[in-house]
């Protein structure tokens, strides 16, 4: 007749196992449940909602009547044309 159960060896590789993930997984929770860490990060993800969506503005220049899409970060440069001036896709008057 066949024993049925386990071993002592399994049954001790299956504790150190669980013991690995848990020594993984703890501090993990603990830091994502952390109050001051889920307000630090629910404030940076508003702050970056914001930039996306103030990201660019509409410059006018009113010398050369052009409107350009400045971009933060960026530098804002014209377009020029075969003869040296400025150009602009959309001119006000």
């Amino acid at each position: 007749m066949k024993a049925k159960g386990f071993t002592l060896i399994e049954l001790m590789i299956v504790v150190a196992i669980i013991a690995i993930l848990a020594a993984i997984a703890i501090p993990q929770y603990q830091q994502w449940k952390d109050p001051k860490g889920f307000a630090a990060r629910q404030a940076k993800a508003r702050a970056e909602r914001q930039n996306e969506i103030a990201g660019f503005r509409i410059v006018n220049d009113p010398q050369t009547g052009c409107q350009y899409i400045s971009v933060p970060g960026q530098s804002l440069t014209p377009r020029l044309g075969t003869d040296g001036k400025q150009m602009c896709s959309h001119a006000y008057q």
